[in-house]
């Protein structure tokens, strides 16, 4: 989520004040939410 904050959205770190992570192992999947307003879904 670090890298897709930095290289995708061209964000710092130091911007991240909410980190929210979803977990779903049936998927193979993690849903996460940035500052109550950015989402997405990587493959863990």
């Amino acid at each position: 989520m670090h890298e897709v904050w930095t290289k995708e959205y061209g964000k710092s770190v130091e911007e991240i004040k909410t980190l929210n992570v979803y977990l779903k192992p049936e998927e193979a999947a993690a849903y996460y939410v940035i500052n109550e307003e950015t989402t997405g879904k990587v493959t863990i």
